[in-house]
């Protein structure tokens, strides 16, 4: 069967409006006692928003659970799957105690919003998970699969990663056990389902081409031991393409960190720029880069009267791009590039585009440039950039 995008919309908006509407009580219940108790030290503060959680919980956890049960049940009658939802409370509330005795340092710095405000996040948190974890272990129960499906809206490495694998969950240890756990703003849903269940706007299959994507581009096989490195890479990447495909688009941001910035479109930025920065850039973008240019300098005034130029990289995120067309010499390629870029304010990434010069391949260049950040031990990442491949040398 397919499940319909709207569908997973509607699930999606129920719960978080569960899980707002919990937030809100427990906002409201807190209030109310510390109203109650005007002289209130911070431990008792802290005991107030525990109780407060707990109530909060304790009220909507069981919605979120009902939310879950109808998806369910929902598929498995579709699918013509025999599997019962079976809804049990999940909350820890040694747990609950626990990170509101960390949050409290806030209490302590006297920036009590704060803390309420991340204790209303908390329970934001405490609904989403009740949901899932109710879902994925009915589905465990019941001997089927189930996925993890993002958002797609802002996913982070970690929840893309998971979400690769489609359907092909059947056990909490299969899911990488303590290491499938939610974390605190994860925009993820368990969904149950076969191996041919289809959720419209999910492509597990193309997801994981853009993860064995990142992998290459750091040299690793895509394997669970290199998970985290490749995740760092991913999350270099627009979360919109992790997820969709979707590329990026360019943009130039004229007075770019002032309060009179101003993002502009791509023909504004193809204008602006460097012909061969442009060309570059839309290389990046097809590789899921973000590409939004910047001024590359900017003067500071002096006591004195005089000025000084600061050289800044040529996007945001420290991007710096080099597209040297005519170096015959690898090494004076390599060097010249990266000494060039070496001061620039903020770089992070150097990206050397060797896709239009005749005399040297990505495959020249990638041994001899991390000969020289080895040995010179630049400390930004330098990225070789050839067509619509993408290595890095360090």
């Amino acid at each position: 069967m397919q499940v319909s995008k709207d569908r997973i919309s509607q699930y999606r908006k129920e719960l978080d409006s569960a899980a707002d509407d919990a937030a809100e009580f427990m906002s409201d219940y807190y209030d109310a006692l510390k109203a109650s108790h005007p002289n209130a030290s911070v431990a008792e503060l802290r005991n107030m928003a525990i109780k407060s959680i707990k109530q909060a919980l304790n009220a909507f956890s069981p919605q979120a659970g009902e939310l879950a049960g109808e998806l369910f049940d929902e598929i498995v009658k579709a699918e013509k799957v025999d599997a019962k939802f079976r809804y049990q409370p999940t909350i820890e509330q040694s747990l609950v105690e626990k990170k509101v005795h960390y949050l409290a340092k806030d209490l302590v710095d006297g920036n009590s919003q704060k803390f309420i405000d991340a204790c209303s996040t908390l329970t934001r948190f405490y609904v989403h998970r009740e949901a899932n974890i109710n879902m994925y272990r009915s589905a465990a129960h019941s001997n089927i699969r189930w996925a993890r499906v993002p958002s797609g809206t802002e996913t982070c490495g970690w929840c893309f990663m998971l979400s690769t694998r489609g359907f092909d969950y059947t056990s909490e240890s299969k899911a990488g056990g303590l290491g499938h756990k939610f974390h605190l703003h994860c925009d993820c849903i368990i969904v149950p389902g076969t191996k041919k269940t289809v959720i419209e706007g999910y492509d597990p299959k193309a997801m994981y081409s853009r993860w064995v994507e990142c992998a290459n581009t750091i040299g690793l096989k895509p394997t669970f031991k290199n998970r985290h490195a490749i995740i760092a890479e991913c999350e270099r990447r627009d979360f919109r393409w992790l997820y969709n495909g979707i590329s990026p688009e360019i943009h130039y941001i004229e007075n770019y960190g002032e309060k009179n910035e101003v993002v502009r479109d791509y023909k504004f930025a193809r204008n602006k720029v460097a012909p061969h920065e442009y060309i570059t850039a839309q290389r990046m973008r097809q590789l899921g880069l973000t590409v939004d240019f910047i001024k590359d300098h900017y003067s500071v005034d002096l006591p004195n009267g005089s000025q000084v130029i600061v050289g800044r990289c040529d996007m945001t995120n420290g991007y710096e791009l080099k597209a040297p067309r005519e170096s015959t010499s690898v090494k004076n390629l390599v060097s010249n590039s990266i000494e060039n870029s070496k001061n620039k304010e903020g770089i992070k990434r150097l990206i050397i585009d060797v896709t239009d010069n005749p005399h040297v391949s990505i495959n020249d260049v990638i041994p001899i440039a991390v000969d020289y950040c080895n040995k010179y031990k630049v400390k930004f990442t330098v990225s070789i950039l050839e067509g619509s491949k993408l290595k890095n040398a360090n």
